[in-house]
């Protein structure tokens, strides 16, 4: 009977470790340097395959598709303002295996993928 409570509480505690892990993206984590992996260019914002964005930890942007501006997270989801206007999308990272992603377009498979 004991062993039915240990093994519950190991169970418990390595899946909400896994949510957590999976939903939690400090600074660390996000800024560098991504690449543009696009299947479809179909409604990507004007990313092409391959183009290249760098996050610094100072809020700031470089891109070769929007040029440079400032960026906002808000847990999942990531905010970019540049010159022309913004551009509201989210984080994902594939349970432990995964490198960090930005999704563009998700149906379409359009996203960047942290080097």
């Amino acid at each position: 009977m004991n062993y039915r409570k240990i093994t519950f509480i190991i169970l418990t505690v390595l899946i909400l470790g896994t949510i957590f892990y999976n939903s939690y993206f400090p600074k660390f984590l996000i800024t560098g340097k991504y690449v543009a992996n696009i299947e479809d260019e179909f409604a990507t914002f004007g990313v092409s395959n391959g183009d290249q964005l760098i996050l610094n930890e100072d809020g700031t942007f470089q891109s070769d598709s929007w040029g440079t501006g400032t960026y906002v997270l808000k847990g999942k989801e990531i905010e970019f303002n540049y010159n022309d206007g913004s551009i509201h999308t989210q984080f994902n990272r594939p349970l432990f295996f995964g490198k960090p992603r930005i999704i563009i377009f998700r149906d379409l498979k359009s996203e960047f993928i942290k080097k």
